[in-house]
């Protein structure tokens, strides 16, 4: 007999061991309960046991199988106990190299031996346990229990398959013809069992415990006796129901499976009791709907899977979807059928020509000779994939979606087209979510805030609620060409000039968040007033080019939302911090003038001009005087227009650089407190000035004032459909009056 025991520790390093196998070692579950069922059960002698099997489906080869006497418990496993005890309990290991029927009956002998020899099972056999204990002092004393299951090994099993169980005991909380109450704390025998989960008493698993018919005994001997004929479902019912079988305690008289053991004589019944095959109809295959998967604006991956054909093979297979029944099925009108193959298994198939915007109901089908099975309904929207399709968003393109605990894209659906925003996946301490707004503005200048010049491209996220605590990883999309314009004007480090980014320029990008919304719809950095603004610097490998979608991804994380630009990050690395840089043309040339309002480990500060606001020199150095100073310099050799920068230099060789000044000595007016950028424009050009606002007029070479508007800070001139040349822009606000060179292509 078995030992008692406790196992409430064991079971938990069990349950343990098995969550932490890895997926790679679990063997493959083919089969499903009822798929074999036990049909007989003879003790022949001490050392000799008989069992018969019947499939009730087609069983391929290559599926291994595990037949065991082992106690199963409520909490889910094995006894580790009585699995480690090999003198009461063992189990045998079956691997078919053939397919096998349904409705093959199999003829089990196991005799005991070191090691035990098992016969009647078609493939290769190896056995575990002192398998002779399970005739003598288990079955032959008080019963026993078998369940044939699959699982990573015959200790750990994954999918029971059928459970038999006839015990001598009728004093458990099951009560009789039923399996054993096995609670964690309770203690064991071996002929104990609680039924496994997965299995149902009367259908996929039988009890003869206690029978009447035996007086209050188990029975050595007992076989099934009722029908061989009819589908899965009809025989397991009978197979499952106790009064459907013959059993007896006698060791020398009883319903005997064979004639072959010593002393056994045949029976009224016949030996062998049973055929060699039940005939188990066909059913209709078992299929299964897959989630929709890849949705695009006209597209979608849809699929299922034939997890059993039925008993026939299973001659088409595909989905049908419909955009107006909400059970499709084929053949119905406004339903569409995709075929996909033949054959069991997983299958999939890119079905296109949907309509953006369009909810469609769809399932999986498989048909067989017996009919057609379909899947469970399921339902998907075709929508924009702004990782798989479409371009970017252009100026002033707006969209609002619902983030539902996912990354989503935030992506215009027209019917004309899809073009992206940004990407949410909400994240850290209070996930975003709800309706949120994206918003885009694409320039075709640099616009300049506080004297930093910005991409072109910026964007706006709001959610609907809990927009200045709500958290989120974006990423933001910007292509080539925004990066480049961004370059083309004075800015003291670039951004990548190509998609390899060769000089390594992503280290210099960073994302500057401005709160709340922009005041006046513009999008300028400037007309964003509310608290939250911050500098953030992405990780370098979250800034990636797309090479499929040609556009470059920056990714990071935000606590609040607002709007988003793009620049570098050299005025942050000032080792001198300016209050003011100016500049004027005088007689005795162009006149520079600064005031620091820190001076921290400052080297030096070299003054450097450009002819064209991309070329520096240096013309002069100037040491720092390490705190708050007034400069000035006075360029005596400029001519024409001309653009000054300061170097500011630190004591360990990094530098900084300032706003750029813009002025021309061939001007009486002073340039340096405003400059227009590009100069020579086109269409659009962009003010820097300190001042807020005021009067643009612009006068033609004659001096003649040709057009003019009201401007206030942040707002872009479109520069009128005047004729080539060269014109001054004049800005006047009050007692002040700014004129600048402007020329006109």
């Amino acid at each position: 007999m078995k030992k008692h025991c406790s196992i409430q520790a064991l079971c938990g390093c069990l349950l343990a061991a098995l969550a932490l196998m890895p997926q790679a070692a679990r063997a493959q579950t083919t089969l499903q309960p009822g798929d074999i069922a036990i049909i007989g059960v003879n003790r022949m002698s001490n050392t000799r046991v008989e069992l018969a099997l019947v499939t009730t489906v087609n069983i391929s080869s290559g599926t291994t199988i595990y037949l065991s006497d082992y106690s199963y418990v409520s909490s889910g496993s094995f006894d580790p106990t009585v699995v480690s005890n090999s003198s009461a309990e063992g189990a045998v290991q079956w691997n078919l190299t053939a397919p096998l029927a349904r409705g093959t009956v199999l003829m089990v002998t196991i005799t005991a031996g070191s090691p035990s020899v098992v016969s009647g099972l078609p493939g290769n056999v190896a056995t575990y346990g002192a398998l002779g204990g399970w005739f003598a002092s288990v079955m032959g004393a008080g019963g026993d229990n078998w369940l044939i299951y699959q699982g990573i090994s015959h200790e750990f099993p994954t999918q029971f398959v059928y459970g038999f169980y006839n015990n001598t005991s009728t004093n458990f909380s099951a009560g009789v013809l039923s399996w054993a109450n096995m609670l964690p704390n309770f203690s064991f025998s071996s002929a104990l069992s609680a039924l496994p989960s997965q299995l149902t008493n009367g259908s996929t698993a039988v009890s003869l415990s206690g029978l009447v018919a035996n007086g209050g005994k188990h029975g050595d001997f007992s076989v099934y006796n009722g029908t061989q004929t009819g589908t899965r479902e009809v025989l397991l019912s009978a197979i499952s129901n106790h009064t459907n079988w013959l059993s007896m305690e006698p060791t020398n008289t009883g319903y005997r499976l064979t004639s072959a053991s010593t002393g056994t004589t045949n029976n009224s019944l016949g030996n062998p009791f049973f055929g060699t095959s039940f005939t188990v109809g066909a059913l209709a295959p078992t299929v299964s709907t897959t989630a929709a998967a890849t949705i695009q604006s006209t597209s979608a991956v849809l699929g299922g899977n034939v997890s059993a054909d039925g008993g026939a093979s299973v001659s088409a297979r595909g989905i049908v979807y419909s955009s107006t029944d909400a059970t499709p099925t084929i053949g119905e009108p406004g339903v569409t059928a995709v075929p996909m193959g033949t054959g069991t298994g997983s299958f999939s198939q890119t079905v296109s020509s949907l309509v953006l915007g369009t909810t469609y109901h769809f399932a999986a089908y498989a048909t067989n000779s017996v009919g057609t099975s379909y899947g469970s309904v399921s339902s998907f929207a075709a929508a924009c994939n702004g990782g798989l399709e479409g371009g970017l968003a252009t100026n002033l393109d707006q969209a609002t979606i619902n983030i539902s605990g996912s990354g989503q894209f935030i992506t215009t659906s027209s019917a004309s087209a899809c073009r992206t925003v940004a990407l949410l996946t909400p994240n850290g301490a209070s996930p975003v979510s709800g309706n949120v707004t994206g918003r885009v503005w694409v320039r075709n200048t640099v616009p300049y805030h506080a004297g930093r010049p910005f991409v072109p491209r910026s964007y706006e996220l709001m959610p609907a609620a809990n927009a200045s605590t709500a958290t989120a990883r974006v990423t933001l999309n910007f292509t080539q060409a925004d990066f480049d314009l961004y370059n083309s004007v004075p800015n003291g480090a670039d951004l990548p000039m190509e998609p390899t980014d060769a000089a390594g320029n992503i280290a210099n990008l960073r994302v500057f968040k401005f709160g709340g919304t922009s005041s006046d719809g513009s999008g300028m950095p400037g007309t964003y007033t509310q608290a939250g603004s911050l500098i953030i610097d992405p990780a370098d490998n979250d800034i990636v080019w797309n090479a499929s979608l040609s556009r470059w991804e920056v990714s990071f994380n935000t606590t609040g939302f607002s709007g988003f630009f793009i620049a570098n990050n050299d005025l942050l690395l000032l080792p001198i911090t300016l209050a003011s840089f100016e500049g004027s043309s005088t007689p005795a040339g162009n006149l520079l003038t600064w005031q620091t309002s820190t001076e921290v480990n400052a080297k030096a500060i070299e003054v450097e001009r450009s002819a064209d606001g991309r070329a520096f020199v240096r013309i002069a150095t100037i040491p720092a005087k390490g705190q708050p100073a007034s400069y000035r310099y006075t360029d005596a050799t400029a001519a024409g227009t001309q653009y000054y920068r300061l170097r500011l230099v630190d004591k360990d060789g990094t530098a900084a650089y300032s706003t750029v000044l813009q002025l021309s000595s061939s001007s009486g007016a002073a340039t340096a407190g405003l400059q227009l950028y590009p100069n020579p424009v086109r269409q659009q050009v962009q003010l820097r000035t300190t001042l807020r606002q005021g009067t643009v007029v612009l006068f033609n070479a004659q001096g003649v004032p040709v057009w003019q508007q009201q401007w206030q800070q942040g707002q872009l001139i479109n520069v009128p459909a005047l004729p080539a040349g060269r014109y001054q822009l004049q800005l006047s606000s009050g007692s002040q009056r700014l004129q600048v060179p402007l020329i006109k292509l």
